[in-house]
Parts: C-alpha cells; structure tokens; sequence
C-alpha cells in the first residue's frame, strides 16, 4: 500500500529510474546515491553489494529510500520496455562489483544496453589526476635535489648530528 502510494506521488511509471540517496551506509560515506529501476507498479529492480542484481517492492522502496534526489524517466516505447525487462530478466541474480557493475551500471544498462557509471568514471579520473599530480610531484622533488647536491637540500644524518662532512 505504501509503496502505491510512493509510485503514484512520484508519478513514476515502467522503466523510470529513481535516484536516491541511501538510507544510511556503511562507513558513514555521505554523498552516494542509489538507483532503482521502476518494472511495475508493485516492483522495481536494484543492485547492492548484499544482494546483488534483485527485485525490490515498491513499499520496500518507499520505506528506504524515501529521499529521491530524482526521477529519470523512461523515454522508451513499448519495444524498448520489453528490451529493458528482458535485460533484467537476464541480469537477474548477477553479483555487485563496485567498478564494473553497481546500481548505476544496472540502471544505464537496463535503459540503454550499456553497462555504465558516470560515479565511478568520476571516482576514476580523480585517481587518474592524483597519480599524475604525485608523479609530478616526485620528479620535481628529485630535480631539486639533483641541483642541491642530490638530497633535496636536506640535512645528511651525520650532518644533522653536529658532525663536519
């Protein structure tokens, strides 16, 4: 009952994805979002790392996921819903993984036939960045030290302790 209620305040129909923030989460990370894919008025579809790719009902929905950042609504026809429910008939059971196949990557491939995630890609190209900022870091680092006599200009320990070199 709740969960129609849910269905109908937020005008949700076939194939609309909810985006939500999580009711709460492991590790008190803030910020995660969550998606779910409208199948029916009764039941929708999620993947979490508990449980994997799974029907959820709408009242379960309504319940924990309360906070809806969004709705992104299924442009789709009826062909196109028919593919998205095959797909999850397909997928149905298959385990989270955080990188290649989260509750993003259901979502977008449910929709679209494409396996992707926009938080993961991000997550990624911070990753790629800090690595590039640290080399960067070390090579400058060491060229410093190859002009100031190949310690950066920091004291030798025999220096350090008071002793002519």
């Amino acid at each position: 009952m709740v969960g129609e209620q849910y269905y109908c305040y937020h005008n949700l129909k076939p194939g609309d994805t909810i985006v939500s923030r999580f009711k709460e989460f492991k590790g008190g990370l803030k910020g995660l979002v969550h998606y779910i894919i409208v199948l029916t008025p009764e039941w929708a579809i999620h993947n979490l790392p508990e449980t994997g790719v799974a029907l959820i009902s709408m009242d379960k929905v309504a319940e924990d996921y309360r906070e809806v950042q969004k709705v992104e609504r299924f442009e789709g026809g009826p062909t196109e819903l028919e593919s998205l429910i095959a797909r999850a008939k397909k997928v149905m059971g298959r385990p989270y993984h955080l990188l290649q196949f989260n509750c993003e990557s259901l979502a977008n491939y449910l929709r679209y036939g494409r396996p992707e995630s926009k938080q993961v890609l991000a997550v990624m190209l911070v990753l790629v960045l800090a690595i590039i900022a640290l080399i960067g870091f070390v090579i400058a680092a060491g060229r410093r030290g190859a002009q100031s006599g190949g310690n950066g200009g920091l004291a030798t320990p025999r220096q350090h302790a008071g002793y002519a070199v």
